[in-house]
């Protein structure tokens, strides 16, 4: 089983009732910390309808997320979904020491596995509603708002 987990909802009063969820995982190896978002969202009813990357300066820096737009094949729902995946290589203590990379890319937790990784999965979902120009505007301010604190959070900082 995976060593942590949480999933939350956060939600802005200027964006009225749609909130973002956010989901993190870690485990101590990449088999137990990579919880991608087809065995969740597909298990659940929903059917993929749109899968690409996308940018988000945060910090002066680019990050990429994967970008996956589902629907509930029963209600209609669409959720707009972003999330990548946080390995670090082992070889020292404490998860903050070791050296940490951002990946997207739906790579086989065996193969992470092999090269001694422990990972992260941080996901994050919003109802499209009306414009999927706002779901995403949304995810943007939230991940420039949230993924310095989570990082830092995995990376065994205060």
């Amino acid at each position: 089983p995976p060593k942590a987990g949480a999933l939350r909802n956060y939600r802005h009063h200027s964006d009225g009732a749609a909130g973002v969820e956010l989901f993190t995982l870690y485990g101590e190896s990449a088999e137990r910390g990579i919880h991608g978002p087809q065995g969740c969202y597909l298990l659940q009813g929903f059917n993929e309808l749109e899968r690409g990357e996308v940018r988000v300066t945060i910090e002066g820096s680019l990050v990429k997320f994967g970008r996956v737009l589902i629907e509930h094949e029963y209600w209609g729902q669409r959720l707009l979904v972003y999330f990548y995946y946080l390995l670090f290589r082992r070889g020292t203590a404490l998860p903050g020491q070791e050296q940490a990379q951002r990946v997207v890319e739906s790579l086989e937790p065996s193969a992470m596995v092999a090269e001694g990784c422990s990972a992260a999965t941080i996901r994050f979902s919003t109802p499209v509603g009306e414009s999927l120009e706002g779901a995403s505007q949304r995810l943007e301010r939230y991940a420039v708002d949230v993924i310095p604190t989570i990082e830092q959070a995995l990376r065994g900082g205060s």
